[in-house]
């Protein structure tokens, strides 16, 4: 009984200790480089797409979809930049990837 309490109180005071980390205030010069950054990367990126096409390794319409979905994922960014906010857009949970000892399904 002591060791479940001990290990509820050691919880609690960790959890009580990252509160003030996550209200922390955001550097708003920081964040326009961020910005900046984000936008050189989609520019570079757009770019990477267009040249694919013209040197015959990527077809328009793949290309097409690619662009929409970056400038989607682009839009969202300066969204969140806008309200002064940064999110990490590193890969999500379940991106796709299958376990190896996953059953193909039909």
């Amino acid at each position: 009984m002591r060791k479940m309490a001990a290990t509820i109180l050691a919880l609690a005071m960790l959890v009580l200790s990252a509160v003030p980390a996550l209200g922390a205030t955001v550097d708003q010069g920081k964040l326009k480089e961020l910005q900046e950054l984000y936008q050189q990367k989609y520019t570079i990126q757009t770019q990477i797409i267009e040249k694919k096409v013209k040197a015959g390794i990527l077809d328009q319409t793949k290309a097409d979809k690619i662009m929409n979905k970056m400038k989607e994922h682009q839009q969202r960014i300066n969204q969140d930049f806008e309200k002064g906010e940064f999110h990490d857009f590193g890969p999500k949970k379940g991106c796709g990837q299958k376990p190896s000892n996953a059953q193909k399904t039909e």
